[in-house]
């Protein structure tokens, strides 16, 4: 057991504030009686109240009852609406005006079949429609083509006819081989005769130009085709860069050379006329695109973005003179040039390699102050054609796609 010492520790006095003489006044708070000092004014209280969750001010305005029904119908009818925005992306805003690019609006396009012809090398093609009806339905003509960097070293190319076969018990059709029509050369271009729309031309990288006629006979209830070839000449001067019909029996052709010639149709193909389209001595005469208007006129494009209205003299002699008149320029070479009508006027529809459209009313005599001026949002357009009065705009894209503007 631990003893204990009987030592004591000293006192500590800790000495009051208060003097000894003041009286203090003790109460005591349970049972005191005392009024409770008066409330500050909650409205006059300079300091504002903040939300704790976020550090911020607090606003009366959303301290509000909110219908949550009202709230949750509201959003029901606007979300389609904002979602179809989203998808439709940014519409671009070109020269005061607007090109939608928008594929569910007006129509709802759907691929409907798919043709593939195997070539190793080939990679491109031309297509046109004959307005041959089977079963309500055009044939199609389609001819491949490889890339070609300087002359053409495919021969023995061929021409792929496809005529539409209704499936039976079915409400739809599909496009099937039915002729092969053997070509020298790769096929540079074809196009349909449009007062005759089962006679089509065209041309090759070798100089060549053909024109055929589909024919169709019945044995039975078999359908058989033939494509039968009417003319076949070669040119001179380089490969057809360009072709169209001014008549039934009237051919226009464009040469890698700047010339334009005409070729009546008999009983044999005649050279009628052969123009150089130039407007002054300096302008290069590179011609990628034609467009016949009548017998005496004519649209030509070239690769300087140069866009000239020809019109010729008369047909009674091989040698005439030409007016030629520059319309409205463009930046890029010209790839494709249209007729177009709408709101009772003719206009001449111009598209070149950067998605710059042209609307031309020839009837004015100031084409540059009458022009209107449209941009496709995406550049390198080889081909575009145009619906309901140039309106409707379509363009091959990339990969076998369709684009769409209006």
């Amino acid at each position: 057991m631990i003893e204990l010492s009987d030592y004591t520790s000293p006192s500590i006095e800790f000495k009051s504030r208060y003097s000894s003489e003041k009286q203090c006044k003790l109460v005591d708070n349970t049972t005191g009686t005392n009024a409770l000092p008066p409330t500050a004014n909650a409205d006059s209280n300079p300091i504002q109240k903040c939300n704790q969750a976020t550090q911020t001010e607090f606003i009366e305005m959303f301290a509000k009852v909110v219908d949550e029904q009202k709230l949750a119908k509201w959003l029901k009818k606007i979300y389609p609406l904002v979602e179809r925005e989203l998808l439709d992306g940014c519409t671009p805003q070109l020269n005061g005006l607007a090109i939608s690019t928008n594929l569910g609006k007006a129509y709802d396009i759907e691929p409907y079949q798919k043709i593939s012809i195997q070539a190793n090398v080939n990679s491109l093609g031309v297509a046109t429609w004959l307005a041959v009806y089977i079963d309500n339905a055009p044939v199609l003509v389609l001819g491949t083509q490889a890339t070609h960097n300087g002359w053409c070293e495919h021969i023995d190319q061929c021409l792929k006819i496809y005529a539409p076969q209704r499936v039976p018990h079915g409400n739809f059709i599909t496009f099937n081989e039915v002729k092969s029509v053997p070509v020298k050369a790769c096929v540079y271009t074809l196009c349909t005769n449009s007062f005759n729309k089962t006679v089509f031309a065209g041309s090759t990288f070798g100089g060549d130009i053909y024109i055929w006629q589909f024919e169709q006979a019945y044995r039975g209830r078999r359908a058989e085709a033939n494509v039968k070839e009417l003319f076949k000449t070669t040119t001179s001067s380089g490969y057809i860069v360009a072709i169209d019909w001014s008549g039934e029996f009237t051919l226009l052709t464009a040469q890698t050379n700047g010339s334009v010639i005409i070729w009546q149709i008999s009983n044999e193909l005649i050279k009628m006329a052969e123009y150089i389209v130039k407007h002054t001595t300096n302008d290069l005469n590179e011609i990628t695109s034609l467009l016949a208007l009548n017998s005496n006129s004519f649209i030509s494009g070239n690769s300087e973005g140069i866009i000239y209205h020809c019109i010729s003299s008369g047909l009674s002699s091989t040698k005439r003179s030409m007016e030629i008149m520059p319309l409205k320029r463009h930046k890029f070479a010209v790839t494709t040039l249209l007729k177009s009508y709408s709101n009772d006027r003719n206009y001449i529809i111009s598209c070149d390699l950067s998605g710059q459209i042209c609307f031309h009313n020839l009837n004015c005599l100031d084409d540059e102050a009458h022009t209107t001026t449209l941009q496709l949002p995406l550049p390198f357009k080889n081909t575009v054609a145009c619906f309901d009065g140039g309106k409707r705009l379509y363009c091959p894209g990339d990969n076998g796609s369709l684009e769409c503007y209006w």
